[in-house]
């Protein structure tokens, strides 16, 4: 099995934008996209299979990529599938672990679990969606992927960017399911945003793992 860790991330958000670029910390030397690929950098040691997949209106984030001398994917903006699909092939990899640029608490001990659980399995898709919001992350078959995207229409591709839908109907998958963890760790508005600003904080720039994040949940939201 030869893995790629993507990282989706742009600059443009509703909600809140330019969030991925956004620092955690009171100096602001730790942008959350560059705190988060610095953690799988060195959790997996697989510097060369990291890949930033951005779109075409992303010049921050492509220079971040660049910079640090990561993959670097620009494509169509709300085509994720095919950012996905083009880090894997440039990576000549055929298993993709998607993380996104706004989790950047995610629990990586999970997720290097899920890879060995999606390889022993054969699965095309592994995942755990009862964990809390930005603590999870998906493990795809690049084959299975593709062939999906080409089955794809046109407005099916440009909704890609709620790709776990179109995943979690897939016959060969293995989803863990158990009684929903509480929790939100995602970042997509400035409440989020001030959250995860306070557990970096809190734990000293250390990431604590997804019950470390649940058991400051339970103290510090009421």
């Amino acid at each position: 099995m030869k893995v790629v860790y993507t990282i989706t991330a742009r600059e443009s958000s509703r909600r809140l934008p330019g969030k991925a670029l956004e620092p955690l910390d009171e100096d602001g030397e730790w942008p959350i996209l560059w705190f988060l690929l610095k953690r799988v950098e060195e959790h997996f040691s697989s510097y060369a299979r990291i890949w930033v997949c951005t779109d075409e209106n992303s010049p921050d984030i492509v220079d971040m990529a660049l910079d640090g001398g990561y993959g670097l994917i620009e494509g169509d903006s709300l085509d994720c599938a095919s950012r996905l699909l083009q880090a894997a092939e440039e990576a000549e990899a055929d298993t993709i672990v998607r993380l996104t640029g706004d989790n950047p608490y995610v629990d990586l001990d999970v997720t290097e679990a899920l890879l060995a659980l999606h390889e022993s399995t054969g699965a095309d898709y592994t995942c755990a969606p009862y964990l809390p919001a930005g603590t999870k992350a998906e493990i795809i078959d690049f084959v299975a992927l593709d062939l999906e995207w080409d089955s794809m229409t046109k407005a099916e591709r440009d909704n890609t960017e709620y790709l776990s839908n179109f995943l979690r109907q897939w016959d060969r998958k293995v989803i863990i399911n158990h009684p929903p963890m509480p929790g939100r760790f995602t970042i997509d508005t400035p409440k989020d945003l001030a959250r995860a600003r306070k557990i970096y904080k809190d734990f000293d720039g250390q990431v604590p793992g997804v019950r470390g994040l649940v058991e400051w949940w339970s103290a510090n939201e009421k």
